[in-house]
């Protein structure tokens, strides 16, 4: 499992890269990759017994920045 540093990194990029205007064309195909890996990670901690609170919160904000595109 990666670390939450790591999907932290993912969605700060993804919103960097919506902030810049530079859009690229997969984009969208981009945050549902980065959705789907959230959902695994949610997944595993569930499993696990730990925490998952910052990881829903991280797949709130690509939510989020979907919908401002």
């Amino acid at each position: 499992m990666k670390s939450t540093e790591s999907y932290y990194r993912l969605v700060i990029d993804l919103y960097r890269e919506v902030i810049s205007g530079k859009h690229q064309v997969n984009l969208l195909d981009r945050i549902s990759e980065a959705r789907r890996q959230l959902a695994m990670a949610v997944t595993t901690a569930h499993v696990l017994n730990t925490p998952d609170r910052e990881l829903v919160a991280l797949s709130l904000d690509l939510d989020h920045l979907e919908e401002c595109l």
